[in-house]
């Protein structure tokens, strides 16, 4: 069989599950099989498989079917353009938390923080891409509760050469932190990616349970991480910025939070590029 034979049958199996991506699936799919680009297997099409090559593609094939994604089964995903090892114990990047690098980014250009902070690192990309394209960024902490997760984020920094700037710590949101960030003098900004979908939104989506629910669920109303997180942000000294990643349907509920833990802090709701509130900021004052 060739690769032009398999990549044939690939996207046709793969037709009535990923709609208008079935043929870039089909192709990454063999690509990794092959251990070749993309490029490679598109310029290659009549070059003949092997059979044990032939099999490995079918079962990626198999299980992107029931629902698994791409970036697992590969082993790989694209954040702002920069590469990054996933696994089962971490979130796969999504497109929608590049807003909080674009917001960053924005920002940066009127003040600079003297230290950066990313609650719930998972797999680094968010501390790595800022490490990489922030202009003289500050020492940035990246904390995470699993220490899986952060062995991958460890070597997601090194491969992209920004490990030497980033500092890894396990613990549960700010704890592991706690002195230091107090002692911090300036503008400290704190960005949380943290679990942040109710469980009936949860219940509702079958192919999340390919990925790690800790990373995921934040409880019954969504709320349970942030609210841990906005308890210990009570005793921060000014100032700081807080860039937080939500899913729209907590919004009304974050807001009643925020009013209660930061009665005099300002607050908005940033919208992604569907239109959806995506990134709570707050500001101290």
């Amino acid at each position: 069989m060739t690769i032009r034979d398999l990549l044939s049958w690939g996207t046709n199996e793969l037709r009535e599950v990923t709609a208008d991506d079935c043929s870039r699936d089909a192709e990454y799919l063999l690509a990794h099989v092959l251990k070749q680009s993309r490029e490679y297997v598109l310029a290659h099409p009549d070059r003949a498989l092997r059979g044990d090559d032939t099999a490995a593609y079918k079962t990626l094939i198999d299980q992107r079917r029931m629902g698994e994604s791409l970036s697992l089964l590969t082993g790989q995903a694209w954040f702002y353009g920069l590469p990054f090892i996933v696994s089962s114990h971490v979130l796969t990047p999504r497109p929608e938390t590049e807003l909080l690098i674009a917001l960053a980014h924005t920002r940066h250009k009127k003040e600079a923080p003297t230290m950066i902070v990313d609650v719930g690192t998972g797999s680094g990309c968010v501390a790595i891409t800022l490490a990489k394209t922030l202009t003289d960024a500050p020492p940035i902490y990246a904390i995470d509760i699993s220490p899986e997760a952060l062995a991958v984020a460890k070597r997601n920094a090194e491969e992209n050469r920004v490990d030497h700037h980033i500092n890894f710590l396990a613990g549960n949101l700010l704890e592991p932190l706690s002195r230091e960030i107090r002692m911090m003098p300036g503008h400290k900004w704190i960005i949380g990616n943290l679990p942040y979908l109710p469980q009936k939104l949860y219940d509702e989506n079958p192919t999340l349970t390919h990925e790690p629910r800790v990373a995921l669920l934040g409880g019954d109303d969504g709320l349970d991480c942030i609210r841990g997180l906005l308890t210990m942000m009570e005793s921060l000294t000014p100032p700081w910025t807080l860039f937080m990643e939500i899913d729209p349907s907590i919004k009304k509920a974050l807001a009643e939070l925020l009013a209660y833990h930061f009665p005099d802090q300002q607050s908005n709701m940033i919208c992604d590029l569907h239109g959806h509130e995506r990134v709570c900021v707050v500001e101290s004052k």
